[in-house]
C-alpha cells in the first residue's frame, strides 16, 4: 500500500465528531504506520513535542521545520514518534525526518502535512512543487509526486529513532484496543491526568496566591503548537 491525497485543507466534518464542521489547516497523506518522510533540501528544525488536549484533539507527535532561504514553516504532525531530531539542528537532503503514524486526536495512520506563514497554515496545494518533503528515499519528488514510493521501512522500530528520554505516545501501547473511540477516552484521561500534575507543580512554584505567576501566563498561547486559535480548531487531522 502506498500513501494517497486524503482530506485537504479547508472545512469540512470533524472525524472525531461527526455532524460537527471544523477548519482542517493541513493536507492529509493517508499511510501504513511507519513509512518514513525524507528532506529534498536541508530544513532547520524549529519544534520537536507532543500535543494532546483534554478533549481529545490535537497533533501528537509533530515536528516543525523551516526552509533556512524562505524562512517557508512546515509542520508534520500524528506521526509514531518523536523523531530524533532537536530544535536548532539541521536535516539534511535524503535524510529521514520521521515516520507516519496515527498519535493525538486521528482516527487513523496518516501524515497531517502544513504549510505555516507568520504562524497561520496556509493551503498546501497551492504550494505543492515547493514541498520540502518526499516519499522517496533518493529525496527526490516531493509528498504529491513521490506517493507510489510511499512504503513502510522494514528496518523501522518504534523507540528506534525517537528524542533520547522522550515520552513517545505509541498508536497503540498496552490496554488499548481496536474500538478508536475506547482508545480516544483512554487517551483523554490519560491527558487530564497529566494536566493535573501541571497544575500542582505550577501552584508549587507559585506561594504568592492562587494566581498563576506571570511567567506561567506568558508561557500559555506562545508558539506554533498550543498558541494560535488554528491549533485550537484542529481536531483528528
Amino acid at each position: 500500500m502506498s500513501a494517497r491525497v486524503g482530506s485537504p485543507y479547508g472545512t469540512r466534518d470533524n472525524p472525531l465528531k461527526p455532524g460537527n464542521q471544523q477548519f482542517h489547516g493541513g493536507q492529509d497523506f493517508p499511510a501504513r504506520t511507519g513509512t518514513p518522510m525524507y528532506a529534498n533540501k536541508p530544513l532547520i528544525v524549529k519544534q520537536n513535542t507532543y500535543q494532546m488536549g483534554a478533549n481529545g484533539h490535537g497533533y501528537g507527535n509533530q515536528i516543525v521545520v523551516e526552509d533556512p532561504v524562505t524562512g517557508q514553516q512546515y509542520r508534520m504532525a500524528h506521526l509514531d514518534e518523536r523523531p530524533k531530531w532537536k530544535p536548532g539542528e539541521t536535516i539534511k537532503a535524503g535524510e529521514t525526518i520521521g515516520h507516519v503514524g496515527n498519535t493525538g486526536g486521528s482516527t487513523g495512520a496518516h501524515l497531517h502535512w502544513e504549510v505555516i506563514n507568520n504562524g497561520k497554515p496556509q493551503d498546501p496545494a497551492l504550494y505543492k512543487d515547493s514541498t520540502p518533503v518526499t516519499w522517496s528515499k533518493d529525496g527526490k519528488g516531493t509528498l504529491w509526486n513521490t506517493l507510489d514510493k510511499a512504503k513502510p521501512d522494514p528496518n523501522y522500530r518504534r523507540g528506534s529513532s525517537s528524542v533520547p528520554g522522550a515520552t513517545t505516545t505509541p498508536s497503540a501501547s498496552p490496554g488499548s484496543s481496536s474500538d478508536p473511540i475506547a482508545d480516544l477516552l483512554r487517551r483523554q484521561e490519560e491527558e487530564k491526568q497529566r494536566q493535573r500534575q501541571r497544575n500542582r507543580e505550577n501552584m508549587g512554584q507559585d506561594r504568592r496566591g492562587n494566581e498563576p505567576s506571570r511567567s506561567n501566563k506568558s508561557r500559555r498561547g506562545q508558539g506554533l503548537t498550543t498558541g494560535s486559535p488554528w491549533h485550537q480548531l484542529h481536531d483528528g487531522g
